[in-house]
């Protein structure tokens, strides 16, 4: 499986990128990003920052459509011409009313949905929590909470909402695991890249998490193979190794 292949903003060269980024972005948001590079949900990590941001952009009109469709009236959300929060041809790009008041007075106006995008991006990025289940996950507590409408991106990083989506994504990966889907991190394409080693640490911690590691091992160390085998062997017993290549013959 591969991540979401088709979004606004995919197809962008890495000039593109920078030169969006540049123009956007305050300096000040743009230096975040090299250290945000490590802490990053693992399929992000390999991606410029635009095209991150257009992806997060993406998961949150899935969830604010989500949430007009479930709690207010489906019909918005439908057809030729759903209802959106960002702008629809450019979701880091100005509002219509933005671009009107900037064609009658001449002055440019700032890039105010990108930088909130943005920096709701980050803060995902922040504590490595995956775009889909951070948008909805905010949206789903602020309902939660009774408010009258659905959060905008940066509600989403006020802290009281970042606390119950922490507190969700916790409760998400007790439930079951949740591993990178990019081809990257297979066993098959291992280079010892370091965000391939926090990977792998990732599905180990998360299987040592099981009551019973066995299965989870057989999945990822043996019949679709994330973790080197030196790895494997100094994270595990003896007897749940040999359990777990049991069960991956079967």
């Amino acid at each position: 499986m591969m991540i979401l292949q088709e979004f606004k903003g995919s197809n962008l060269s890495a000039t593109e990128c920078d030169e969006l980024a540049i123009d956007r972005v305050s300096e000040s948001l743009l230096k975040r990003e090299r250290k945000l590079n490590n802490t990053a949900w693992f399929d992000y990590r390999l991606l410029h920052p635009t095209i991150r941001t257009y992806l997060f952009a993406h998961y949150y009109e899935e969830a604010f459509r989500y949430m007009v469709r479930l709690h207010l009236d489906y019909t918005q959300v439908e057809g030729d011409n759903p209802r959106s929060y960002l702008p629809k041809n450019d979701p880091l790009g100005k509002t219509r009313t933005a671009l009107i008041k900037e064609e009658k007075t001449g002055v440019r106006q700032a890039f105010r949905n990108c930088t909130m995008v943005w920096k709701a991006r980050q803060k995902a990025d922040e504590y490595g929590i995956p775009y889909d289940v951070f948008c909805m996950s905010g949206m789903k507590v602020a309902i939660g909470r009774i408010w009258q409408r659905t959060p905008s991106p940066s509600q989403l990083y006020s802290q009281h909402i970042i606390n119950g989506i922490i507190d969700r994504w916790a409760e998400l990966a007790s439930q079951k695991m949740h591993v990178a889907k990019s081809d990257f991190f297979q066993l098959q394409n291992w280079c010892e890249h370091p965000s391939q080693i926090d990977h792998a640490q990732w599905v180990i911690d998360q299987i040592n998490a099981r009551v019973n590691p066995d299965f989870a091992l057989a999945e990822y160390g043996f019949s679709k193979p994330m973790i080197p085998s030196q790895m494997i062997r100094a994270s595990f017993p003896e007897s749940v190794i040999l359990r777990a290549k049991s069960l991956s013959l079967r």
